[in-house]
């Protein structure tokens, strides 16, 4: 598959509203086309993919090599359980903008752990960019009164 040489084409739309809707949705696929590659978008929360993707998994009716989920939104960044085997059984494709490698999610973890000894060790994503958001911001202001002083202290 090369860019712009492949049609991108939309098959079928479905709304669901939980992880027995999908199913029910997968099976009748599955029905239609039982080794064709079929390509599911999940747009939904993450507690929704995560209980669809173990609910595929555990299904013996569906296949699971034919299978590719792409996850939509920042749902990759919610905590995924590494205990939960089913989730590496099927093909899935997420995004992330949280990388838990960096030295400033780091500190703002152990951060959190300090001020709260509940913490669990995982926030929302949400939480998370506001977090960020503002620490940018201290970071511009810093830098712009530093900047200032020294335009003061050349005038």
């Amino acid at each position: 598959m090369q860019p712009g040489r492949t049609a991108f084409r939309i098959a079928l739309v479905k709304r669901i509203n939980n992880a027995s809707d999908a199913m029910e949705f997968l099976l009748a696929l599955e029905q239609y086309d039982r080794w064709g590659n079929k390509r599911i978008v999940l747009d939904c929360n993450a507690k929704n993919a995560k209980s669809i993707l173990v609910e595929h998994v555990r299904k013996v009716q569906l296949g699971r090599r034919t299978y590719h989920y792409m996850l939509s939104g920042l749902v990759m960044d919610d905590h995924w359980e590494n205990e939960v085997t089913e989730y590496g059984a099927v093909n899935i494709t997420g995004f992330r903008i949280v990388d838990h490698s960096r030295k400033i999610v780091r500190d703002f973890m152990d951060g959190l752990r300090r001020m709260d000894p509940r913490f669990k060790g995982t926030i929302s994503v949400s939480a998370f960019i506001t977090s960020h958001q503002v620490y940018i911001q201290i970071v511009a202001i810093t830098n712009f009164d530093q900047r200032a002083l020294m335009i003061c202290s050349l005038g």
